[in-house]
């Protein structure tokens, strides 16, 4: 059992999730489609929740802001704000089915979906919280505001934004006129954030 078998059972579950949803993808579907057996999918994952953690762990954008950070530090705000908020918005981009799925269907899933799902959603807002408490920290942004309120507002800006998009049919990708909005945001946001 090599690793080469556990990134395709990883990359299948990513791609039958990301069209079927995660209550319509079954685990003998996905060892299927990795080309293996269920019994081995078992022996890589304990169950379909196991799998569906893994699969938010490496799919996600939270290893790639995670590295980000320690660069974000020694740049203005400003342009710090700009950057995450581009790496942010490509993460988003780059996962746009397996998003509009997840949105779709966490509201009625079953209760190990949703547990898992609230535990990415906590190590996201963390790494948020994470850059905005060091901008404190170093006098960048205002004291009397929660770095994690603060995380919070910003995911929920960028998320609402690509849902719009989403929703209106908006061509894919960082467009000219999406950069520019993604601009207007970081200035909105870095007016009300940031020490004066």
């Amino acid at each position: 059992m090599s690793n080469s078998t556990r990134e395709r059972i990883l990359k299948a579950a990513f791609e039958l999730i990301s069209s079927k949803g995660y209550q319509g993808s079954s685990t003998r579907e996905i060892a299927q489609r990795a080309q293996v057996a269920e019994v081995t999918l078992f022996r890589h994952f304990t169950g379909k929740a196991a799998l569906f953690a893994e699969v938010l762990r490496s799919f996600s954008a939270i290893p790639t802001l995670s590295e980000l950070l320690p660069h974000l530090k020694h740049l203005p705000y400003e342009e710090a704000l700009e950057t995450l908020t581009i790496r942010f918005f490509e993460g988003i981009e780059a996962n746009r089915d397996w998003i509009r799925i997840l949105s779709c269907e966490v509201g009625y899933a079953p209760e190990e979906m949703k547990q898992v799902y609230g535990e990415f959603l906590k190590r996201l807002f963390g790494v948020l919280t994470d850059f905005f408490t060091d901008a404190r920290e170093r006098g960048r942004i205002r004291p009397d505001l929660d770095p994690e309120h603060i995380a919070r507002a910003f995911h929920s800006m960028l998320f609402g934004f690509f849902h719009i998009e989403d929703m209106l049919g908006v061509s894919q990708g960082l467009t000219p006129l999406r950069r520019e909005m993604l601009d207007s945001f970081v200035k909105l946001f870095c007016r009300g954030t940031r020490t004066f």
